[in-house]
């Protein structure tokens, strides 16, 4: 269902999933829906970016967190540190 709708799906969309994932129950499906950020090229918007980097902070994986900043180098504002400063918070 997710790759048919791909090409129609905008950013709130997809950070309404990647919210829903920001806990380890539903942490794979969260690991797909990134997949397919990949696929259709939707990985470094801000909001897209910031989403993901916060869902990998809040189900531990402190390496995919820091790889999505890393990624998000030319984009970042308050809002992508924000996750960043609250992942260092809980370590």
């Amino acid at each position: 269902m997710l790759q048919r709708s791909a090409h129609d799906a905008n950013t709130v969309m997809f950070v309404s999933m990647l919210f829903a994932c920001s806990d380890n129950k539903n942490f794979i499906f969260g690991l797909q829906v990134h997949g397919l950020l990949v696929k259709v090229d939707l990985v470094l918007d801000l909001l897209v970016g910031t989403a993901l980097l916060d869902m990998y902070s809040k189900c531990g994986y402190w390496h995919r967190a820091y790889a999505v900043f890393k990624e998000l180098r030319e984009i970042r504002s308050l809002i992508t540190w924000s996750p960043e400063f609250a992942r260092l918070y809980l370590c």
